[in-house]
């Protein structure tokens, strides 16, 4: 599910990841303390923040995510959806206001300046580059920005220090030449496979139909048949860029006077004035021909999708544009230009066809005959969608690149292991033993070796291992040592943490000779020393003691090193390590996400509760509602802006008689509604597929759709909102 080149990497700088023993879990791998930093350029509608957005909706972290913009937008409530904390500043404020930041994000070449500042503050950073702008592109581009923040030496100060420049494609990569380079490319949303035939035959002979889509697949041949009318589609944009008047005067050239072949043109939005200059010309194009349709804007996309045959798209300035991916994901084979990205994305005469980007007859010639070849061979059509759908599966699965930036997180920010000295790194009991020398029995049911000696004897085992020398000669359990040196050429920050016996005046200096000499000098500077355990960052703490209290909730996870005193406790969440053999699987385990956390695939069951129109169920008044009880509420006044709904909310909190009129569902729908066409009007409305997905949920009555609604009443949604 991992093209090779993101990978890479990763293996260099943090070993494990490329063991081939944990290659289902390292992709898994998460932090378990500590705060993950997003720093988009801004909140508005764009294929950039819709990228971040899939990031956080795959489960990338399961601990805290803030997300710090100079400006809001209508991406903010999507990020809020997932438990993101969104704030509005500068990311200098932040930083010293959130003191665990262990891993940014940060996205778009316009936010070079904070990745600048990251790194002089030593956050490791990730900085994800959407853009294709050339050496000479780049002072013009900024200057049509006016960012005082941003200048081409800004720019260069970035690609040189960031800990990794991510690029979502090689060609992206080369052009910008940063000094740490990543490639992930961007993924796509899995699709529902009922009204894609060829993606359900692919999925049905792979093994892998999703868990919710099971039921109701036979699995069966794909049959190819012919059809009366062949569908191409153009989806994205009309607007010079994506070049449909080109695309239109191609299939003219193809079609001549056939009658079965169509073209559909997605896209038509009319809000900026080059938009509707170029719709014009894209009519002028069309020139009435009934067999090529003209379509607005829409979120929902899969209903042009589900009638396509092939899809269409002759943009001049795209780096790896979603449209083929989603065709792809579809089963769709695709016609493309060559640039930038583009070849990456697919082989030539196999999951497509690309063709030249010049308007020359030569090109248009190209076009219209490729466009021929798949109109009139079903086969071929077939068989591309086919090799589009295994394309997809292997390189532009969302999870595959939320996995990809899981694991750069982790590499870069380290996973903290913290571990401690007695009766883990040092055999503890061994040595007591050879010291007390067989003066008495010793029980070792207690953590405390000097309750399990006789009571009489109790002072008599404090006074030996108070004794100068005693900590210092004790023997290094085994496998311990060659166990921390590997922990730390797999990519592991380790630190010793451990606890003096404060009754002895020789224990903390002893503990630091020890290290001195079984470990080397080096692991002096991997040394804390300390009475309260509670207060040390970690991920994980392997720890023998039954029970570890302090002053406060400590960060890390314990793992219980396996000892006679600690076999009959309650273990909690705990897991138990019985040797340092056993080191490498139960760090992967501890410090891997649950393979049911990764992907959401719920399912809601459908109820029938008592509802109105919307679905949400009715509510009986328990009582009347004060003025002084309103007062309290929050004031949704503001959020109402724009619904038919605020004149009758402000009536009712100002406790007039008529309060509220209409239904609160409504006020809801509306909210909705206004959502939605901030989305369609957005940048880049083709690459974010927010509003999709919630449709397709709704339709569904999945968790985040219809179920959801049903079963929250008015009061509810109000405070939802």
């Amino acid at each position: 599910r991992q093209p090779a080149v993101a990978i890479r990497g990763l293996e260099t700088a943090f070993p494990i990841l490329g063991d081939p023993r944990y290659a289902g879990l390292a992709a898994r791998m998460v932090h378990n303390y500590g705060t993950i930093l997003l720093a988009p350029q801004n909140l508005a509608v764009s294929g950039a923040n819709q990228v971040l957005h899939n990031i956080v909706a795959g489960n990338f972290y399961r601990g805290n995510i803030v997300l710090v913009s100079p400006s809001n937008g209508p991406f903010a409530s999507k990020f809020q959806e997932f438990g993101v904390s969104v704030r509005i500043g500068n990311v200098e404020e932040l930083i010293e206001v959130i003191r665990d930041i262990r891993f940014a994000i940060c996205n778009t070449i316009m936010t070079a300046h904070i990745v600048n500042t990251l790194q002089e503050r030593g956050v490791p950073c990730a900085w994800v580059l959407h853009e294709w702008w050339t050496k000479d592109m780049i002072p013009v581009e900024l200057g049509k920005r006016n960012d005082k923040n941003l200048t081409v030496e800004t720019v260069d100060m970035a690609l040189k220090n960031c800990a990794a420049t991510v690029s979502v494609c090689k060609a992206q990569q080369e052009l910008y030449g940063p000094r740490n380079g990543e490639v992930i490319f961007v993924g796509t949303p899995d699709v529902d496979a009922e009204n894609f035939p060829v993606l359900k035959a692919v999925l049905e002979k792979s093994g892998a139909v999703p868990r919710a889509l099971e039921a109701g697949y036979p699995s069966r041949a794909l049959t190819v048949q012919k059809k009366d009318v062949v569908t191409f589609l153009c989806i994205g944009i009309v607007c010079p860029r994506k070049n449909q008047a080109f695309t239109v005067k191609c299939f003219k050239k193809f079609v001549g006077d056939r009658k079965d072949a169509r073209l559909l043109v997605v896209g038509v939005r009319k809000i900026r004035d080059y938009e509707i200059a170029y719709v014009d010309e894209v009519e002028k194009a069309i020139d009435g021909d009934d067999r090529i349709e003209l379509h607005d804007v829409t979120h929902e996309v899969d209903n042009f999708y589900s009638m396509a045959d092939v899809i269409l798209l002759a943009s001049l300035n795209e780096v790896t544009p979603m449209v083929l991916a989603e065709a792809m994901a579809r089963g769709k084979p695709v016609m493309t230009t060559g640039i930038a990205g583009i070849p990456e994305m697919l082989d030539n005469g196999a999951e497509g066809f690309i063709c030249g980007e010049e308007d020359t007859d030569a090109c248009v010639a190209e076009w219209a005959s490729r466009m021929k070849e798949l109109a009139d061979d079903p086969a071929l059509r077939l068989r591309m969608g086919k090799a589009g759908v295994q394309r997809y599966m292997k390189q532009y699965r969302l999870q595959g690149m939320v996995d990809q930036y899981r694991s750069l997180a982790v590499r870069l920010a380290k996973p903290v292991i913290l571990i401690d000295m007695d009766g883990v790194i040092v055999d503890w009991d061994r040595g007591f033993l050879e010291a007390w020398g067989g003066r008495t029995a010793v029980n070792r049911v207690h953590y405390e070796m000097e309750k399990c000696v006789p009571a009489d004897r109790f002072s008599e085992a404090l006074e030996l291992f108070c004794s100068e020398g005693f900590f210092r000669k004790l023997p290094a359990m085994e496998g311990a040592l060659s166990a921390l040196k590997q922990m730390v050429s797999k990519g592991f920050e380790v630190l010793i943490c451990t606890a003096p016996f404060a009754k002895s005046r020789y224990c903390a200096q002893e503990k630091w000779e020890w290290v001195r000499e079984h470990l080397g000098d080096d692991w002096l500077k991997r040394m804390v020393i300390t009475q309260d355990k509670t207060t040390v960052r970690g991920d994980l703490l392997i720890d023998d003691k039954p029970a570890i209290t302090g002053s406060q909730r400590p960060l890390w996870k314990q793992v219980l090193f396996d000892a006679p005193y600690n076999r009959e406790i309650e273990m909690g969440h705990r897991q138990r390590m019985t040797s340092w053999r056993d080191w490498e699987d139960v760090l992967a385990q501890e410090l891997t996400l649950p393979a049911d956390e990764e992907e959401d695939s719920s399912e809601a069951t459908p109820s029938t509760p008592a509802s109105g129109p919307s679905g949400l169920k009715s509510v009986r008044s328990t009582g009347s509602v004060t003025s002084e009880e309103v007062a309290k509420l929050r004031d949704f006044s503001h959020e109402l802006e724009g619904t038919s709904y605020l004149k009758d909310y402000r009536s009712w909190r100002a406790g007039k008689s008529k309060g509220a009129k209409g239904e609160f569902w409504q006020a809801v729908a509306d909210i909705e509604r206004i959502k939605k066409q901030m989305f369609l009007e957005g940048d880049d409305w083709s690459s974010v597929h927010v509003y999709r997905r919630g449709y397709s949920d709704w339709r569904r009555g999945r968790a985040r759709g219809a179920k959801g609604i049903r079963d929250q009443g008015p009061i509810e949604a109000a405070a939802f909102m």
